[in-house]
């Protein structure tokens, strides 16, 4: 029995689906086996929320990946193929170990991890697929990926893209005092809907109304708080960088009413002088999400940055928002040996 191998030789994570890696080498095929090649990665163990990265797949792991004829939208007659890692490489061993490409366009959908995805319907009119998803508790929120692809060819490229929203908070340190922000939760969200595939993906028919606790990450570089005579951003995420945050949370793409309603998001501070001495301080300071005029979208990671700068002028707090395309990129090769 013949099996495709599947090497890969670096992440390769694409802000949204329509996006195609242009880095793909692919060893000189001689017959028409379909074979597959996805960049993807694993979130690395023992965080939560992690971005995939793909040093850390691990034996074991498998995705569906589930092919439909693109004239007819109709199934194909092999309609899922399953990926598995061996620790090495990804196999297939549907169709007796070789599966051909019939010589008209099919259409691929695949999604990872698999877990707390359900109900994969593949739609006729309009031509796409869709499947459900609800955001887990914290400790097991995820990175979730997903990919589709139209072609002729027997080189099936699976190029993935993040398609929740990523969240993160920072504070704005300020010269000559302390700044102590804790208890930070959002509130109120959307936690479920139904993901369509397209150019672009997009989500809808949310649901659910949530809350997660978002906890900063102390590091020997980030000291956590208090933020003591700063200047510039404090990230709260990944130790202090602003980028590849190992506790940012995953959550579901979403817009927010501007009426100062639905999803928000509270913290408690207090802020001293250099030898303690009080000087302002709330608990459940609340902030709607759609009063700052930002909305969610997939593949996008958001900061909400806290400055109190103004509140020491007797002003409100202001907040800002960063909001950055979440693109990772790489090469990959990929290898299938003879008979």
């Amino acid at each position: 029995m013949k099996k495709v191998l599947l090497g890969f030789a670096a992440l390769s994570l694409l802000a949204t689906l329509a996006i195609s890696c242009k880095n793909e080498t692919v060893e000189k095929r001689t017959d028409n086996q379909i074979s597959f090649f996805s960049a993807v990665g694993k979130q690395t163990v023992g965080t939560r929320a992690a971005e995939w990265t793909n040093a850390s797949w691990v034996a074991g792991n498998t995705f569906p990946v589930r092919a439909f004829v693109t004239a007819s939208g109709a199934a194909w007659t092999t309609p899922q193929f399953t990926l598995s890692f061996d620790g090495a490489a990804w196999t297939y061993t549907e169709g007796g170990g070789a599966i051909m490409q019939p010589g008209y366009s099919l259409d691929y959908y695949a999604y990872f991890p698999i877990a707390n995805v359900t109900g994969f319907t593949k739609l006729a009119y309009p031509n796409t697929a869709t499947f459900n998803y609800t955001v887990q508790a914290v400790a097991s929120q995820e990175d979730l990926i997903a990919a589709s692809r139209s072609t002729t060819l027997p080189e099936v490229d699976l190029n993935f893209g993040h398609v929740l929203s990523q969240v993160n908070f920072a504070v704005l340190g300020i010269p000559h005092v302390q700044i102590t922000v804790s208890n930070i939760s959002v509130n109120g969200v959307s936690n479920a809907g139904v993901f369509t595939y397209g150019s672009p993906s997009s989500w809808g028919t949310l649901t659910g109304s949530a809350t997660y606790a978002y906890t900063p990450v102390t590091t020997t570089t980030f000291t956590g708080m208090p933020i003591v005579n700063e200047t510039g951003i404090k990230y709260l995420g990944n130790g202090g960088s602003q980028f590849g945050y190992n506790n940012a949370l995953m959550l579901m793409p979403q817009t927010f009413p501007t009426d100062g309603t639905g999803g928000n998001f509270t913290f408690d501070y207090a802020i001293t002088d250099m030898i303690g001495g009080a000087i302002a301080s709330n608990t459940g300071e609340t902030v709607y999400f759609g009063e700052l005029g930002v909305n969610w979208g997939l593949g996008l990671r958001y900061v909400y940055v806290i400055d109190f700068t103004t509140l020491l002028e007797s002003q409100p707090i202001t907040f800002t928002v960063q909001v950055d395309s979440w693109t990772n990129s790489g090469n990959i090769d990929v290898v299938v040996p003879e008979p």
